[in-house]
């Protein structure tokens, strides 16, 4: 009798525990559903507000991703893929929203920062503080998703711009360059690189070292990007590409000191900064192999 009646106790209360653990905050961790069912080919334009920074609009052109605002430069194809993985990121927890009081707990109102993809929006609040993630309102309700992209979203501009000097569709077919002397310093001597009869050819310099050559120009990533402010190029030298297909040339602006190399495209107002160390890769050394 005593063992049934023990048996009975142990049941309540199991049942009790069941109904209290069902009843819990819908914030309790575990539930791992999808935060949407979105697909990253149907955004077609990305919207990032901040407070005390300037908004950023990006939108795609064909298959490649421009940004139009604060001013229009191609964007960063990398950086468009991190931001729309938000849209395959699990939400470890969900809260339906119920008043202004929780999201301004939650810093969800005024919202950090806004992520508009197409008409869809996403409002980023504070992070909490146990697990390290990231409260978002979407869709009405409450997320607690992994913080991977929230450094994004507080990034300069300029950030967003494509750090590739040349788009890969344009092919270089001739290039003038000066020539780097001993001291490494740009003279005022230029070489004539043009691609004859199947080869890169220049009378002081192999088909191999011009090629070498090309392919740095045609694979240079800066290790940054900005709009042009300064517009002073009088102590500048220039660089003129002539690239397949296309009957105008674009001319650069080269600017090199004892430790940066400035490129400066003037078509796009654009400042790419490279390590003085590429120079050396850059442009032809005199008499000596580029």
């Amino acid at each position: 009798m005593k063992s049934s009646y023990l048996t009975n106790l142990l049941l309540i209360f199991l049942v009790i525990g069941l109904y209290w653990f069902n009843n819990q905050s819908p914030t309790t961790e575990g539930d791992t559903s999808p935060l949407t069912t979105l697909s990253t080919n149907d955004i077609q334009q990305i919207t990032i507000e901040r407070i005390h920074l300037d908004n950023i609009i990006l939108e795609k052109r064909s298959t490649d991703w421009l940004l139009l605002q604060p001013f229009k430069a191609r964007a960063n194809n990398i950086r468009i893929k991190l931001l729309l993985s938000l849209l395959s990121m699990h939400s470890h927890a969900q809260l339906a929203y119920s008043d202004d009081e929780l999201l301004t707990q939650l810093g969800l109102s005024p919202a950090k920062v806004t992520l508009k993809l197409n008409e869809y929006l996403f409002q980023f609040g504070n992070v909490e503080t146990i697990s390290n993630r990231r409260y978002v309102l979407y869709d009405g309700t409450i997320h607690l998703i992994d913080d991977q992209i929230s450094h994004l979203l507080n990034a300069s501009a300029s950030s967003f711009i494509e750090n590739r000097l040349i788009q890969p569709n344009n092919v270089i077919n001739k290039i003038t360059l000066p020539i780097l002397d001993s001291t490494n310093t740009l003279s005022n001597e230029y070489a004539d690189v043009e691609y004859l009869t199947g080869q890169w050819s220049h009378p002081e310099y192999s088909a191999d070292q011009l090629t070498t050559l090309i392919s740095v120009w045609q694979h240079a990533y800066a290790l940054q990007v900005s709009p042009i402010k300064k517009k002073d190029f009088s102590n500048s030298h220039q660089v003129t590409i002539w690239y397949k297909n296309t009957e105008q040339p674009t001319e650069l602006k080269i600017l090199l000191t004892d430790k940066i190399l400035f490129i400066y495209d003037q078509q796009q107002q654009l400042k790419y900064q490279f390590p003085m160390a590429l120079a050396q890769q850059l442009f032809p050394h005199d008499n000596t192999t580029p």
